[in-house]
């Protein structure tokens, strides 16, 4: 279990369902799941790209963080933030979430991708019961 889905007070149901909604870094499995949805997973080395998603996932993920990319020095940190978000929103298995650079690439964010019709109907179903769109 990780850390944001703690013991929540059973009077505090709506913090639970908060961090319900929120994705999840599985650094031993290395993928991205949403519930029981994997949104992407890394067969591969991806440097940037998990150090953005283990930040995400200490902090919770909050919609928006700093810029968690190491200062290397030789390297533009505003293009390298840029491009590692162009990853980031690359290779998904299903498309429920956006990546994307804010205050002049100095933070990061994310943010649930509304339902479009080419979206699984399964994957649909589950954002309904989550409370998180309509099922028609």
């Amino acid at each position: 279990m990780h850390e944001c889905s703690r013991y929540v007070e059973p009077s505090s149901l709506e913090t639970q369902q908060e961090t319900e909604r929120r994705p999840h870094w599985d650094a031993t499995g290395r993928q991205i799941t949403f519930g029981a949805v994997v949104i992407k997973r890394y067969r591969q080395a991806a440097e940037n790209q998990i150090a953005m998603l283990e930040a995400f996932e200490k902090n919770c993920w909050g919609s928006v963080i700093d810029n968690p990319l190491p200062d290397e020095g030789f390297v533009d940190r505003i293009d390298q933030l840029y491009e590692t978000v162009k990853s980031l929103n690359r290779g998904h298995l299903v498309h429920c979430i956006v990546f994307f650079t804010c205050n002049c690439g100095s933070s990061v964010g994310w943010r649930m991708v509304p339902s479009t019709p080419e979206a699984p109907r399964g994957l649909l179903k589950f954002f309904g019961i989550m409370g998180l769109l309509t099922v028609e």
